[in-house]
């Protein structure tokens, strides 16, 4: 099984809840010890990537950041790093250690030529963690974010909309099709708790 770190002591209340609740002894590891910040948390994701890099250092100067990753990330100003590998450990232990207000999923297997050569993984990692993640975010109210791709059109003209019906050409962005049909299902009770955005060529500075 994967292992979660925190920056919440592991005796606090907090931890001892959510535990009993949700989650075993060996699923989390603190890392460090600080006092919580009383501005709104959000839990994101995917924050080592590049995309991730952006929203964290966007976010912090506001909100209290809970950012996944798999190594590579240091506490800073606002952000508590939660050592969180996707393809095993617990969606559901992962938000409810957090508690965030609000979830920004952007952790994805993104790489075209990875995703086609293992479909399997791309599928559990797009498709099974984001639906997981959704179900515990409607159980609990919080909303969520989703980033898919704009190769869920398969090009053959521009200037797609919302309602075009999207032909997915390459198994990452199938799977990403597939990943906005379950969310869509999982929040239909409540779907303004639910933002897709679909993502073009992202460039920039690195983080």
């Amino acid at each position: 099984m994967g292992h979660l770190k925190k920056d919440f002591p592991p005796d606090s209340p907090r931890n001892k809840h959510e535990k009993e609740d949700c989650m075993s002894e060996d699923e989390l590891t603190p890392e460090s010890t600080s006092e919580s910040t009383k501005k709104p948390r959000v839990l994101v994701t995917g924050a080592t990537g590049f995309l991730g890099q952006r929203v964290i250092r966007d976010l912090a100067g506001s909100y209290e950041i809970h950012a996944t990753h798999h190594g590579g990330l240091e506490p800073s100003d606002n952000v508590q790093p939660v050592h969180w590998g996707a393809s095993s450990a617990s969606p559901e232990a992962l938000v409810a250690l957090s508690s965030p207000e609000v979830l920004i999923h952007l952790m994805a297997l993104a790489r075209t030529e990875a995703c086609s050569q293992q479909p399997e993984l791309a599928h559990r990692l797009n498709v099974e963690v984001a639906g997981r993640l959704a179900h515990v975010c409607c159980l609990r109210g919080i909303p969520m974010i989703f980033t898919s791709t704009d190769l869920v059109f398969d090009g053959t003209r521009g200037m797609y909309v919302e309602e075009d019906i999207p032909v997915p050409i390459n198994t990452y962005a199938r799977t990403k099709w597939e990943a906005e049909q379950l969310l869509t299902q999982e929040f239909a009770d409540q779907p303004h708790l639910l933002t897709i955005f679909r993502i073009g060529l992202s460039y920039g500075w690195g983080g």
